[in-house]
Protein backbone atom coordinates (compact mmCIF):
# COMPACT_ATOMS: atom_id res chain seq x y z
CA UNK A 1 0.00 0.00 0.00
CA UNK A 2 2.68 2.42 0.67
CA UNK A 3 4.21 1.84 -2.69
CA UNK A 4 1.31 2.40 -4.43
CA UNK A 5 0.67 5.80 -2.52
CA UNK A 6 4.28 7.12 -3.64
CA UNK A 7 3.19 6.09 -7.09
CA UNK A 8 0.06 8.21 -6.59
CA UNK A 9 1.72 11.02 -5.12
CA UNK A 10 4.09 10.75 -7.86
CA UNK A 11 1.64 10.96 -10.64
CA UNK A 12 -0.19 13.93 -9.48
CA UNK A 13 2.79 15.42 -8.79
CA UNK A 14 4.31 15.26 -12.84
CA UNK A 15 1.98 17.60 -14.71
CA UNK A 16 2.40 15.56 -17.89
CA UNK A 17 2.17 12.28 -16.65
CA UNK A 18 -1.14 12.74 -14.71
CA UNK A 19 -2.32 14.94 -17.61
CA UNK A 20 -1.39 11.96 -20.22
CA UNK A 21 -3.33 9.70 -17.81
CA UNK A 22 -6.49 11.69 -17.61
CA UNK A 23 -6.71 12.46 -20.94
CA UNK A 24 -5.88 8.46 -21.90
CA UNK A 25 -9.13 7.97 -19.24
CA UNK A 26 -11.63 10.27 -20.75
CA UNK A 27 -10.60 9.48 -24.23
CA UNK A 28 -10.89 5.40 -23.77
CA UNK A 29 -14.31 6.19 -21.51
CA UNK A 30 -15.29 8.47 -24.92
CA UNK A 31 -14.44 5.69 -27.28
CA UNK A 32 -15.93 3.07 -25.50
CA UNK A 33 -19.12 4.89 -25.36
CA UNK A 34 -19.72 5.19 -29.17
CA UNK A 35 -17.85 1.42 -29.94
CA UNK A 36 -20.92 -0.32 -32.36
CA UNK A 37 -19.16 -3.54 -31.48
CA UNK A 38 -19.88 -3.48 -28.14
CA UNK A 39 -22.79 -6.15 -27.21
CA UNK A 40 -26.21 -4.97 -27.70
CA UNK A 41 -25.28 -1.67 -29.70
CA UNK A 42 -25.10 -2.99 -33.82
CA UNK A 43 -26.45 -6.11 -33.34
CA UNK A 44 -27.12 -8.14 -29.68
CA UNK A 45 -24.03 -10.52 -29.77
CA UNK A 46 -21.28 -7.53 -30.96
CA UNK A 47 -17.90 -8.76 -30.19
CA UNK A 48 -19.30 -12.15 -28.33
CA UNK A 49 -20.28 -13.53 -31.48
CA UNK A 50 -16.20 -12.82 -33.12
CA UNK A 51 -14.41 -16.35 -33.31
CA UNK A 52 -11.18 -14.62 -31.22
CA UNK A 53 -13.14 -12.86 -28.41
CA UNK A 54 -15.64 -15.67 -28.14
CA UNK A 55 -13.41 -17.78 -27.35
CA UNK A 56 -11.72 -15.77 -24.53
CA UNK A 57 -14.66 -14.96 -23.31
CA UNK A 58 -15.68 -18.72 -23.13
CA UNK A 59 -12.38 -19.28 -21.40
CA UNK A 60 -12.69 -17.04 -18.86
CA UNK A 61 -15.64 -18.23 -17.88
CA UNK A 62 -14.33 -21.94 -17.70
CA UNK A 63 -11.73 -20.36 -15.55
CA UNK A 64 -13.70 -18.51 -13.27
CA UNK A 65 -15.02 -21.82 -12.02
CA UNK A 66 -11.23 -23.33 -12.06
CA UNK A 67 -11.83 -25.17 -15.29
CA UNK A 68 -10.72 -24.91 -18.40
CA UNK A 69 -11.95 -27.85 -20.94
CA UNK A 70 -9.00 -28.87 -24.53
CA UNK A 71 -12.33 -28.02 -26.60
CA UNK A 72 -12.43 -24.58 -25.18
CA UNK A 73 -9.22 -23.95 -24.83
CA UNK A 74 -8.05 -21.98 -28.03
CA UNK A 75 -5.94 -19.43 -26.97
CA UNK A 76 -3.08 -18.75 -24.72
CA UNK A 77 -5.11 -18.17 -20.95
CA UNK A 78 -3.14 -15.03 -20.25
CA UNK A 79 -5.60 -12.52 -21.43
CA UNK A 80 -8.70 -14.40 -20.47
CA UNK A 81 -7.69 -14.94 -16.55
CA UNK A 82 -7.43 -11.24 -16.26
CA UNK A 83 -11.55 -10.80 -16.98
CA UNK A 84 -11.98 -13.60 -14.02
CA UNK A 85 -12.40 -11.33 -11.24
CA UNK A 86 -15.28 -9.06 -12.88
CA UNK A 87 -16.82 -12.59 -13.63
CA UNK A 88 -16.80 -13.13 -9.42
CA UNK A 89 -17.96 -9.64 -9.09
CA UNK A 90 -21.24 -10.14 -11.39
CA UNK A 91 -19.66 -8.03 -14.12
CA UNK A 92 -20.62 -10.22 -17.18
CA UNK A 93 -21.41 -7.81 -19.94
CA UNK A 94 -17.61 -6.83 -20.64
CA UNK A 95 -15.34 -8.63 -18.20
CA UNK A 96 -12.34 -7.19 -20.04
CA UNK A 97 -13.56 -3.27 -19.40
CA UNK A 98 -11.41 -2.35 -16.84
CA UNK A 99 -8.18 -4.25 -17.83
CA UNK A 100 -8.65 -2.74 -21.12
CA UNK A 101 -8.82 0.83 -20.30
CA UNK A 102 -6.49 0.46 -17.58
CA UNK A 103 -3.59 -0.91 -20.09
CA UNK A 104 -4.62 2.36 -22.32
CA UNK A 105 -3.64 4.14 -19.61
CA UNK A 106 -0.40 2.28 -18.37
CA UNK A 107 0.53 2.25 -21.66
CA UNK A 108 0.35 6.07 -22.56
CA UNK A 109 1.90 6.89 -19.47
CA UNK A 110 4.70 4.62 -19.34
CA UNK A 111 5.48 6.19 -23.12
CA UNK A 112 5.86 9.57 -21.76
CA UNK A 113 8.00 8.35 -19.06
CA UNK A 114 10.23 6.36 -21.33
CA UNK A 115 10.18 9.15 -23.90
CA UNK A 116 11.35 11.75 -21.62
CA UNK A 117 14.06 9.30 -20.15
CA UNK A 118 15.29 8.64 -23.62
CA UNK A 119 14.62 11.91 -25.71
CA UNK A 120 13.64 14.66 -23.01
CA UNK A 121 11.08 16.78 -21.85
CA UNK A 122 9.78 17.79 -25.53
CA UNK A 123 9.60 13.86 -26.13
CA UNK A 124 7.84 13.17 -23.37
CA UNK A 125 4.47 14.71 -24.08
CA UNK A 126 4.71 14.56 -28.02
CA UNK A 127 4.92 10.69 -27.59
CA UNK A 128 2.21 10.05 -25.52
CA UNK A 129 -0.51 12.38 -27.63
CA UNK A 130 0.93 11.05 -30.96
CA UNK A 131 -0.01 7.34 -29.35
CA UNK A 132 -2.91 8.20 -27.61
CA UNK A 133 -4.91 10.79 -30.34
CA UNK A 134 -2.77 9.33 -34.21
CA UNK A 135 -2.81 5.66 -33.95
CA UNK A 136 -5.61 3.46 -33.88
CA UNK A 137 -4.60 2.25 -29.95
CA UNK A 138 -7.66 3.01 -28.23
CA UNK A 139 -9.85 1.25 -31.08
CA UNK A 140 -7.71 -2.06 -30.70
CA UNK A 141 -8.30 -2.03 -26.79
CA UNK A 142 -11.91 -1.52 -26.27
CA UNK A 143 -12.50 -4.96 -28.57
CA UNK A 144 -10.90 -7.30 -26.26
CA UNK A 145 -8.02 -8.83 -28.09
CA UNK A 146 -4.81 -10.71 -26.77
CA UNK A 147 -2.37 -8.57 -27.92
CA UNK A 148 -3.80 -6.17 -25.40
CA UNK A 149 -1.39 -8.08 -22.50
CA UNK A 150 1.86 -7.96 -25.09
CA UNK A 151 1.28 -4.24 -25.28
CA UNK A 152 1.27 -3.94 -21.36
CA UNK A 153 4.39 -6.52 -20.79
CA UNK A 154 6.37 -4.06 -23.45
CA UNK A 155 5.33 -0.77 -21.86
CA UNK A 156 6.54 -2.27 -18.92
CA UNK A 157 9.65 -3.92 -19.81
CA UNK A 158 10.87 -0.41 -21.59
CA UNK A 159 10.55 1.35 -18.03
CA UNK A 160 12.30 -1.41 -16.73
CA UNK A 161 14.73 -1.01 -19.11
CA UNK A 162 15.02 2.88 -18.77
CA UNK A 163 15.02 2.87 -15.14
CA UNK A 164 18.19 4.99 -13.51
CA UNK A 165 18.19 1.84 -10.68
CA UNK A 166 16.78 -1.80 -10.72
CA UNK A 167 16.73 -3.38 -7.44
CA UNK A 168 16.20 -7.39 -7.46
CA UNK A 169 12.67 -7.27 -7.10
CA UNK A 170 12.70 -5.39 -10.78
CA UNK A 171 14.26 -7.96 -12.49
CA UNK A 172 11.49 -10.69 -11.35
CA UNK A 173 8.95 -8.34 -11.99
CA UNK A 174 10.34 -7.73 -15.64
CA UNK A 175 10.61 -11.81 -15.61
CA UNK A 176 6.94 -11.90 -14.97
CA UNK A 177 5.90 -9.72 -17.63
CA UNK A 178 8.13 -11.99 -20.09
CA UNK A 179 6.49 -14.78 -18.59
CA UNK A 180 2.47 -13.45 -18.62
CA UNK A 181 3.20 -12.20 -22.44
CA UNK A 182 4.22 -15.47 -23.09
CA UNK A 183 1.32 -16.92 -21.12
CA UNK A 184 -1.15 -14.94 -23.71
CA UNK A 185 0.71 -14.99 -26.71
CA UNK A 186 3.16 -17.38 -27.06
CA UNK A 187 5.69 -16.33 -29.44
CA UNK A 188 6.05 -12.51 -27.87
CA UNK A 189 8.05 -13.93 -25.34
CA UNK A 190 10.87 -13.78 -27.79
CA UNK A 191 10.40 -10.07 -28.62
CA UNK A 192 9.84 -9.11 -24.41
CA UNK A 193 12.65 -11.29 -23.50
CA UNK A 194 15.02 -8.99 -25.67
CA UNK A 195 13.75 -6.28 -24.07
CA UNK A 196 15.80 -7.33 -20.81
CA UNK A 197 19.21 -7.43 -22.61
CA UNK A 198 20.37 -4.32 -22.81
CA UNK A 199 20.34 -3.46 -18.93
CA UNK A 200 22.80 -6.65 -19.19
CA UNK A 201 25.37 -4.32 -21.16
CA UNK A 202 27.94 -3.45 -19.14
CA UNK A 203 27.82 -4.96 -16.35
CA UNK A 204 29.90 -7.37 -14.14
CA UNK A 205 29.46 -11.21 -15.25
CA UNK A 206 28.35 -12.15 -11.94
CA UNK A 207 25.69 -9.73 -12.06
CA UNK A 208 24.76 -10.53 -15.39
CA UNK A 209 24.15 -13.88 -13.96
CA UNK A 210 22.26 -13.10 -11.12
CA UNK A 211 20.06 -10.67 -12.88
CA UNK A 212 19.05 -13.13 -15.59
CA UNK A 213 18.66 -15.69 -13.05
CA UNK A 214 15.81 -13.44 -11.90
CA UNK A 215 14.34 -12.64 -14.56
CA UNK A 216 14.18 -16.45 -15.62
CA UNK A 217 12.17 -17.11 -11.90
CA UNK A 218 9.87 -14.57 -12.59
CA UNK A 219 8.90 -15.86 -15.82
CA UNK A 220 8.49 -19.21 -14.48
CA UNK A 221 5.80 -18.12 -12.39
CA UNK A 222 3.87 -17.61 -15.42
CA UNK A 223 4.98 -20.16 -17.88
CA UNK A 224 5.35 -23.05 -15.62
CA UNK A 225 1.64 -23.34 -14.73
CA UNK A 226 0.76 -22.85 -18.74
CA UNK A 227 2.80 -25.53 -19.37
CA UNK A 228 1.07 -27.57 -16.75
CA UNK A 229 -1.98 -26.48 -18.05
CA UNK A 230 -0.79 -27.84 -21.92
CA UNK A 231 0.07 -30.73 -20.02
CA UNK A 232 -3.67 -31.36 -18.46
CA UNK A 233 -5.82 -30.30 -21.71
CA UNK A 234 -3.99 -32.05 -24.76
CA UNK A 235 -1.53 -34.38 -22.97
CA UNK A 236 1.76 -32.34 -23.61
CA UNK A 237 3.82 -29.67 -22.06
CA UNK A 238 4.56 -28.35 -25.36
CA UNK A 239 1.33 -28.57 -27.30
CA UNK A 240 0.01 -24.70 -27.45
CA UNK A 241 -4.36 -24.62 -27.88
CA UNK A 242 -2.69 -23.12 -31.71
CA UNK A 243 -2.77 -26.87 -32.62
CA UNK A 244 -6.53 -26.77 -32.45
CA UNK A 245 -6.35 -23.97 -35.40
CA UNK A 246 -6.41 -26.22 -38.34
CA UNK A 247 -6.43 -25.09 -41.91
CA UNK A 248 -8.39 -26.89 -44.82
CA UNK A 249 -5.23 -28.65 -45.54
CA UNK A 250 -5.46 -30.15 -41.55
CA UNK A 251 -2.52 -28.56 -40.96
CA UNK A 252 -2.01 -25.98 -37.91
CA UNK A 253 -1.23 -22.42 -37.09
CA UNK A 254 1.61 -24.78 -35.01
CA UNK A 255 2.98 -26.07 -38.56
CA UNK A 256 5.96 -23.67 -40.28
CA UNK A 257 3.91 -24.06 -43.11
CA UNK A 258 1.52 -21.37 -41.79
CA UNK A 259 4.21 -18.83 -42.25
CA UNK A 260 5.94 -17.63 -45.24
CA UNK A 261 8.38 -15.20 -46.09
CA UNK A 262 7.26 -14.78 -49.53
CA UNK A 263 3.76 -13.07 -48.60
CA UNK A 264 5.39 -10.19 -46.33
CA UNK A 265 5.69 -8.14 -48.90
CA UNK A 266 1.79 -8.60 -50.50
CA UNK A 267 0.78 -8.48 -46.78
CA UNK A 268 2.61 -5.69 -45.14
CA UNK A 269 0.80 -3.65 -48.83
CA UNK A 270 -2.53 -4.23 -47.89
CA UNK A 271 -1.82 -3.75 -43.76
CA UNK A 272 0.01 -1.02 -44.07
CA UNK A 273 -0.97 1.01 -47.96
CA UNK A 274 -4.30 -0.20 -48.88
CA UNK A 275 -5.91 -3.45 -49.04
CA UNK A 276 -7.85 -2.55 -51.92
CA UNK A 277 -5.16 -2.27 -54.10
CA UNK A 278 -3.93 -5.67 -53.01
CA UNK A 279 -7.33 -7.59 -54.59
CA UNK A 280 -9.51 -7.52 -51.00
CA UNK A 281 -13.12 -7.06 -51.04
CA UNK A 282 -13.45 -5.17 -47.90
CA UNK A 283 -10.95 -3.33 -46.64
CA UNK A 284 -10.78 -1.28 -43.35
CA UNK A 285 -7.86 1.82 -42.27
CA UNK A 286 -4.98 0.39 -43.10
CA UNK A 287 -1.88 1.51 -40.63
CA UNK A 288 0.02 4.15 -42.69
CA UNK A 289 -3.76 6.13 -42.80
CA UNK A 290 -3.94 6.48 -39.62
CA UNK A 291 -0.68 6.48 -38.46
CA UNK A 292 1.62 7.62 -41.34
CA UNK A 293 4.33 9.32 -39.35
CA UNK A 294 5.50 5.14 -38.36
CA UNK A 295 7.39 6.10 -41.46
CA UNK A 296 9.77 7.94 -39.85
CA UNK A 297 10.47 5.86 -36.72
CA UNK A 298 13.29 3.57 -38.41
CA UNK A 299 15.07 6.50 -39.73
CA UNK A 300 15.04 8.17 -35.89
CA UNK A 301 16.25 4.68 -34.63
CA UNK A 302 19.42 5.17 -36.73
CA UNK A 303 19.89 8.50 -35.80
CA UNK A 304 19.28 7.89 -32.58
CA UNK A 305 21.80 4.78 -32.16
CA UNK A 306 24.37 6.90 -34.23
CA UNK A 307 23.58 10.38 -32.14
CA UNK A 308 21.39 9.48 -29.33
CA UNK A 309 22.26 9.40 -25.32
CA UNK A 310 24.87 6.98 -25.13
CA UNK A 311 23.39 5.21 -22.02
CA UNK A 312 20.50 4.59 -24.70
CA UNK A 313 21.84 2.70 -27.55
CA UNK A 314 21.48 -0.28 -26.29
CA UNK A 315 18.25 -0.15 -25.82
CA UNK A 316 17.61 1.60 -29.03
CA UNK A 317 19.15 -1.20 -31.53
CA UNK A 318 17.84 -3.96 -29.74
CA UNK A 319 14.55 -2.73 -29.39
CA UNK A 320 14.26 -1.62 -32.75
CA UNK A 321 15.40 -4.98 -33.77
CA UNK A 322 13.08 -6.85 -31.69
CA UNK A 323 10.22 -4.60 -33.02
CA UNK A 324 11.12 -4.73 -37.04
CA UNK A 325 11.57 -8.81 -36.60
CA UNK A 326 8.40 -9.27 -34.98
CA UNK A 327 6.18 -7.49 -37.78
CA UNK A 328 8.41 -9.68 -40.28
CA UNK A 329 7.12 -12.83 -38.25
CA UNK A 330 3.62 -11.66 -37.95
CA UNK A 331 3.51 -10.60 -41.88
CA UNK A 332 4.70 -14.08 -42.35
CA UNK A 333 1.43 -15.31 -41.01
CA UNK A 334 -1.29 -16.97 -42.75
CA UNK A 335 -4.26 -15.17 -41.03
CA UNK A 336 -2.29 -11.67 -41.96
CA UNK A 337 -3.60 -11.40 -45.54
CA UNK A 338 -3.84 -8.41 -47.92
CA UNK A 339 -7.70 -8.12 -46.70
CA UNK A 340 -7.66 -8.96 -43.31
CA UNK A 341 -7.76 -5.51 -41.73
CA UNK A 342 -11.46 -6.23 -41.67
CA UNK A 343 -10.80 -8.73 -39.04
CA UNK A 344 -8.62 -6.55 -36.76
CA UNK A 345 -5.27 -8.52 -37.68
CA UNK A 346 -3.36 -4.78 -36.92
CA UNK A 347 -3.77 -6.09 -33.25
CA UNK A 348 -0.48 -8.17 -34.22
CA UNK A 349 1.38 -5.13 -34.42
CA UNK A 350 -0.30 -2.85 -31.77
CA UNK A 351 2.42 -3.63 -28.83
CA UNK A 352 5.29 -1.48 -31.01
CA UNK A 353 2.86 1.11 -30.92
CA UNK A 354 4.22 2.76 -28.38
CA UNK A 355 8.19 2.57 -29.38
CA UNK A 356 7.43 3.97 -32.95
CA UNK A 357 5.49 7.10 -31.13
CA UNK A 358 8.66 6.92 -29.07
CA UNK A 359 11.09 6.83 -31.52
CA UNK A 360 9.09 9.30 -33.92
CA UNK A 361 9.03 11.88 -31.17
CA UNK A 362 12.56 11.99 -30.46
CA UNK A 363 13.20 12.74 -33.98
CA UNK A 364 10.35 15.52 -33.92
CA UNK A 365 11.70 16.95 -30.51
CA UNK A 366 15.07 17.29 -31.96
CA UNK A 367 13.96 19.40 -34.61
CA UNK A 368 11.45 21.51 -32.07
CA UNK A 369 14.12 21.78 -29.44
CA UNK A 370 16.79 22.98 -32.04
CA UNK A 371 14.62 25.73 -32.82
CA UNK A 372 15.02 27.51 -29.36
CA UNK A 373 17.43 28.75 -27.71
CA UNK A 374 17.53 27.50 -23.65
CA UNK A 375 18.48 29.22 -21.11
CA UNK A 376 21.10 27.76 -18.43
CA UNK A 377 17.84 27.16 -15.96
CA UNK A 378 15.57 24.76 -19.14
CA UNK A 379 18.82 23.32 -20.09
CA UNK A 380 20.09 21.99 -16.47
CA UNK A 381 16.40 21.23 -16.09
CA UNK A 382 16.51 19.56 -19.48
CA UNK A 383 18.77 17.48 -18.29
CA UNK A 384 17.40 16.54 -14.95
CA UNK A 385 14.28 15.49 -16.43
CA UNK A 386 16.11 13.02 -19.10
CA UNK A 387 18.12 11.41 -16.13
CA UNK A 388 15.02 10.68 -14.26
Amino acid sequence: MTSLRRLGRWIVRDRIVFGVCLAAAVYFAYHYGIETERPGVAYPEGWRGYFDQGAYLKMTKDLSSFDLPAADFLYGPGYPIVGVPSLWLGFDYDPYLLFNGLAVIFTVAATSVVARRVFGPTAGWLAPAALLFATPLVEYCTVPWNSTVSLVAASGLLLFSTAPRRPAWAWVLAGCLVGWGFAARYVDVFWLGALTLPPLVGLPWRRVVASAALVGCGALLFIAPVLYAHDHAFGDPFTTPYSLHLRDDGKSDEALSSYSLSQVPDAAFGMFVSPFLRGARYGGTPLLMAMFWVIAAPFAAVLAVIRGPRQCRWLIGVTTVAWLVAWVFYLSFRAVSAGAIQFGSLHYFKMWWPWIAILASGLAARAIDRTRVPSPAVGAAAVEATEA
